[in-house]
């Protein structure tokens, strides 16, 4: 089943999986301009458009980049392919907005102002680092509105993560990728202060961003390069901490408290909260103060 999921009016993520028991062709027809990420995590596809010459093989472990405009493609499933895969569409207006000026740039962005109904931009190995974050993305651990912030800043990660890649192969440096002034700076601090004075319900990337004036893949890069944190990272510890008080001092149980600080599974908590304070919450729960 595909799972889609709208970030922002400019960037989609898509999740699915499924197994096919029988060759499967569908048919894929879009009628807007963006860039792809494909990441397969498994299974195997082959595409083909029926407008141009375009076909590609999309393997297990492989990520692609294709930049498309208006297409209509054949996919190709062969039988007893189990098929899971992270997909996240970007259109051309954060494409301009947020890639450095040079020739792999210009590049992608003539491409939507030509004829061609799709070109691929890459397809090679998938780096450890964009395989994990595909998981992660994925598996999302969370619920509400830290699942929402969770797999904003997973998303933003990964498209700097095959961004620099992409840009690397043409020996265009990283930290030509993005460049802050001291107003972006502010915005950062800011930002990070509005989290924090947010924990029940913090902002999404896209609110945070627009909050402070900063766009929210600078927004994103701009964490990890002046605090080593994302603006996740920054929400979840938090709301660990807001759980490490009410294991202490409320009267609600281990479960409750999972649900409450955000997390889908109390497993999925007591794994963080002990990777966090090195003690079970049950045990945690022993020091409780009642007034």
């Amino acid at each position: 089943m595909l799972k889609e999921k709208k970030l922002s009016k400019e960037m989609t993520l898509y999740k699915k999986e499924a197994h096919y028991h029988d060759d499967t062709i569908q048919t894929e027809e879009t009628d807007s301009a963006y860039l792809i990420m494909c990441i397969t995590l498994k299974g195997t596809c082959e595409a083909k458009s029926t407008l141009n010459s375009y076909q590609e093989r999309i393997n297990k472990d492989y990520t692609v980049l294709d930049m498309v405009n208006n297409d209509v493609s054949i996919v190709q499933t062969p039988k007893n392919t189990h098929k899971k895969f992270v997909g996240i569409t970007l259109q051309k207006e954060f494409l301009a907005q947020n890639l450095p000026s040079n020739k792999q740039t210009d590049k992608i962005l003539n491409f939507f102002q030509g004829n061609k109904s799709i070109e691929n931009l890459s397809n090679q190995k998938t780096h450890p680092k964009t395989q994990a974050l595909a998981l992660e993305i994925f598996n999302t651990p969370y619920i509400n509105t830290l699942d929402k912030l969770y797999t904003e800043s997973k998303v933003l990660e990964l498209i700097y993560t095959e961004f620099t890649h992409l840009y690397n192969a043409d020996k265009i440096k990283p930290n030509t990728m993005m460049r802050f002034s001291n107003q972006d700076k502010e915005a950062l601090y800011h930002a990070r202060e509005i989290l924090k004075s947010n924990l029940s319900n913090p902002p999404s990337m896209k609110e945070l961003a627009r909050k402070v004036a900063i766009n929210d893949l600078k927004l994103k890069v701009g964490f990890h390069k002046y605090f080593n944190e994302t603006p996740y990272s920054i929400s979840l510890e938090c709301r660990l901490q807001e759980a490490k008080n009410l294991l202490e001092q409320s009267e609600l149980n281990v479960g409750e408290i999972s649900q409450k600080v955000g997390y889908k599974y109390t497993s999925n908590f007591t794994k963080a909260f002990i990777k966090r304070f090195g003690i079970r919450p049950k045990d945690m729960m022993k020091h409780r103060i009642y007034y």
